[in-house]
């Protein structure tokens, strides 16, 4: 990894930042719920992996983590639907980027559990894939951390449509049995 990689970019508002060990010390990790006990199906999974790997990619201007995204998404989804689901994730990281004024707090790619930033993203997913808009404004609110932000709920009113067709694909993937390591390998560590 080049000097590049490894410097820090400077922090401003809506950015990035991973689960670090200042962190870790303050919060135990095992007390994090799993991935399997927040998210509903593999879409969900998929997705708040997506979104790890872009912040990554945001927090250290690497392109290898948008690269690992697509690598992921399209080996699930294959290279259309898989493209398809990174680009709606990414436009739900860039509205809380511009719209949210603190950090937002991430786990690593692989890591199996999930912070609060993590949760109320999943949550805001769901409310949007169920269409429960009485709730989605609510919760959106909480994760953007404003009363009113509107790229956040167009994003993942956009990014649920997706995740609803990525998870028919998903869904027959595992009827057939085929791929679903990838996902479980995630929920069950």
């Amino acid at each position: 990894m080049n000097e590049d990689c490894r410097r820090k970019p400077p922090m401003r508002h809506g950015s990035a930042r991973p689960q670090d060990a200042e962190d870790a010390c303050r919060t135990n990790c095992s007390l994090l719920p799993k991935l399997s006990e927040i998210c509903a199906d593999e879409s969900e999974v998929l997705a708040i992996t997506i979104a790890r790997f872009i912040a990554s990619g945001y927090m250290t201007t690497d392109v290898a983590c948008w690269d690992a995204a697509h690598d992921c998404a399209e080996r699930l989804l294959g290279p259309v639907q898989g493209a398809r689901m990174v680009a709606s994730i990414a436009v739900v990281i860039r509205a809380l980027r511009r719209e949210r004024e603190e950090d937002w707090r991430f786990m690593p790619a692989n890591c199996c559990r999930l912070t609060k930033d993590e949760q109320d993203l999943v949550r805001v997913l769901a409310l949007a894939r169920r269409e429960r808009q009485d709730l989605l404004w609510q919760q959106a609110a909480q994760l953007a951390r404003r009363i009113h932000p509107p790229l956040l709920i167009a994003a993942v009113e956009a990014a649920a449509e997706t995740m609803t067709s990525a998870q028919d694909v998903l869904g027959v993937v595992n009827a057939e049995g085929l791929r679903l390591i990838t996902i479980e390998r995630w929920r069950t560590h």
